[in-house]
């Protein structure tokens, strides 16, 4: 017949194994992610309103077909965003020619969602405690104001033709929000809790967001409140805590 204390006992065991395969899993990542991150890096332009690097504030829809990318002068009017057909201009994504090897950068400005993972907590020493970095289970919706760059470069091969890579990256800043699973023990609520358990505690914060892809890794200043009756007692509620984020673009 299984008690409380050993339901803890268990419990803890499988945070344990879990956050085990966490690493393994980040580990495994880090060796053989770069070339998935540098193919991810590696996108198609879509249609949309861009602005082009160094022509002011002017807005172009962009139309990308297999060798040329069109772009339309747009203007917003009454009803909405219109293109002036009449002054297409035309970037040739395969020339013979060396001015087709000009760098172009566009940038398109939107809001996004991502839903984050908190990997790494740091958190300064506070009431005699010292400095603590814990990586116990979070999860976080993030809303940000994301910037995307798509960079466009030609390489030129063997044949004498300049063919095109488009790269993009983008970066945001936002505020997050979220759950999270403290360890809650007697050292961290001055004895005032004589038991060991995971508690469920509510996260808000800011955080700057680098994306690659539809990955998206960053940094994040938070609090954490704890969601029970000892959240007085836990030194850590409502503190900051800087952390590391790694999450997933939906938009």
């Amino acid at each position: 017949m299984y008690n409380r204390y050993s339901i803890a006992y268990f419990g803890r065991k499988w945070l344990a194994m879990n956050r085990i395969q966490c690493y393994l899993l980040f580990g495994l990542t880090c060796l053989f992610g770069c070339g998935t991150i540098n193919e991810a890096s590696k996108q198609k332009l879509d249609a949309g309103r861009y602005q082009l690097k160094g022509l002011g504030q002017r807005q172009y829809f962009t139309h990308a077909a297999d060798d040329t990318i069109t772009l339309y002068p747009v203007s917003k009017q009454a009803i909405g965003w219109v293109a002036d057909t009449a002054k297409a201009g035309v970037v040739h994504l395969l020339s013979t020619q060396a001015k087709a090897s000009k760098r172009i950068v566009f940038l398109k400005q939107q809001l996004t969602f991502d839903i984050l993972s908190i990997l790494l907590k740091y958190r300064p020493a506070t009431e005699g405690f010292p400095n603590q970095l814990t990586t116990n289970f979070n999860a976080a919706g993030y809303l940000g104001y994301k910037t995307d760059r798509y960079i466009l470069t030609y390489g030129r091969n063997p044949l004498g033709q300049y063919s095109r890579v488009i790269r993009h990256f983008a970066y945001s800043f936002g505020a997050f929000a979220g759950l999270g699973a403290p360890e809650i023990t007697p050292s961290v609520t001055h004895d005032s809790v004589q038991i060991d358990y995971y508690g469920v505690a509510l996260t808000t914060g800011i955080g700057g967001m680098l994306s690659v892809g539809s990955l998206t890794f960053g940094l994040g200043l938070g609090f954490d409140h704890l969601l029970d009756k000892n959240h007085k007692l836990w030194i850590y509620n409502g503190k900051p805590w800087l952390g590391l984020t790694v999450g997933l673009s939906f938009f």
